[in-house]
């Protein structure tokens, strides 16, 4: 079977979204011929040269992509010149994983090229779900998160267009069936469609035991991290409020790691709230760290503070469990699997105070080892990629039949 994948943003996203494609699509490979269709959408994002570097990347990670692409970058292809050469490709059944990140009101890449090609298809929703869509939440989250009137505006046409899309997606004769990351999600997104799948583990770690078990340290410092995309639906805005409440019981830092996300500018706003607060001194901005970099920081860290508002599963914070830092987080659909961890400790989300509380009684542990035991490395250890992308293709291959 040649299965085409279409519709995951992985030339130009780096997110864990990426790292779930990236290792999904590779052990799909033992069982099925897999084509990677970049969105045609990328071209508007990125230039020639930088699309051009992140195939090579990507090619060294595994990933096959359709070989009319490299003509495509080097020509003035409209979007339909590019759907018809797409369609001249043998493929027997097209998915999507992160349905809908590139996609405009209109141009909905991986239907139009089912059309076209007159194919089934499924998909994934990673991102979409990941947020609660009810409309009273939605509002409130968004007058807590606009920070500026681009992101406000921004969360008012999402909200419109989400909602357009997926009433017009689930009336599609050729859609088979949706996959989304944990039980959450269908509660969210609230699709009244028939065929929805739920993975059971749905996310992955690399190579647990030989990579991370090795910088697993029993001494912490008196330091909080954060790592993640620095984007503003990561938690970076409220990172200086809650800091500001931790200090005011207990002296910390706060290593930061991660690139910023330039959409919404969110680095010129993060640095605004810092000096508002006064936190120069206690913030230590580390930017993007290799592996043993990070590992390090984090083994050495007492806490991992994450007040993200939407995750699907957070690789971020299944990393800080392996290495036995402690993590206080935001009570979202997204973390709810993390629930049955002592070693994780949940907040009302936009509760700065609550966060600050939960943090400062972590800080002042003598000991954070007693918040774990077996059951973490247990359950990180099922969480392979293998079983992810089994459960990938058992759906796939039931539903092609």
């Amino acid at each position: 079977m040649k299965l085409g994948i279409t519709g995951s943003d992985i030339i130009s996203n780096r997110s864990g979204g990426t790292v779930h494609v990236i290792n999904v699509i590779n052990e799909l490979k033992r069982y099925y011929d897999v084509l990677y269709f970049p969105d045609p959408e990328i071209l508007n994002r990125l230039s020639k040269e930088e699309i051009s570097i992140r195939i090579k990347e990507l090619e060294r990670d595994g990933i096959e992509i359709v070989s009319s692409f490299y003509d495509i970058i080097n020509e003035n292809y409209t979007y339909n010149d590019i759907i018809d050469v797409y369609s001249s490709e043998n493929v027997d059944f097209l998915f999507s994983f992160d349905y809908g990140y590139l996609m405009g009101l209109n141009r909905d890449f991986t239907v139009i090229l089912s059309k076209k090609m007159n194919k089934n298809f499924g998909l994934c929703i990673m991102s979409y779900g990941d947020q609660d869509r009810h409309i009273l939440h939605y509002i409130y989250s968004t007058i807590k998160l606009s920070l500026n009137v681009k992101i406000l505006l921004f969360r008012i046409v999402d909200y419109i267009n989400d909602f357009i899309i997926f009433k017009r997606l689930i009336k599609n004769k050729n859609l088979l069936f949706i996959v989304v990351m944990n039980n959450n999600y269908k509660e969210n997104i609230n699709l009244k469609f028939k065929n929805i799948k739920v993975l059971s583990p749905s996310n992955g770690i690399n190579n647990y035991n030989s990579n991370i078990l090795k910088y697993r340290k029993n001494r912490k410092e008196n330091k909080i991290i954060f790592f993640a995309r620095l984007h503003y639906m990561k938690g970076i805005f409220d990172i200086p409020i809650v800091l500001y409440h931790i200090l005011k019981n207990i002296d910390t830092k706060i290593v930061i790691t991660g690139n910023f996300d330039r959409t919404f500018k969110e680095e010129k706003i993060f640095w605004k709230l810092v000096d508002r607060y006064n936190l120069r001194d206690k913030i230590i901005y580390k930017g993007y760290l290799g592996n043993e970099e990070l590992y390090n920081e984090i083994s050495s860290s007492k806490l991992f503070l994450y007040p993200s508002h939407g995750d699907s599963f957070s690789i971020s914070l299944a990393q800080a469990l392996a290495l036995h830092t402690p993590v206080v987080a935001y009570d979202i659909a997204g973390l709810g699997i993390y629930k049955q961890f002592n070693a994780v400790k949940f907040v009302r989300e936009f509760d700065y105070k609550e966060m600050a509380g939960e943090a400062i009684k972590i800080l002042k542990m003598e000991n954070t080892e007693i918040l774990f035991d077996n059951s973490i490395d247990k359950f990180i250890t099922e969480h392979s990629w293998h079983n992810v992308a089994i459960q990938y293709k058992d759906i796939i291959s039931n539903f092609f039949k």
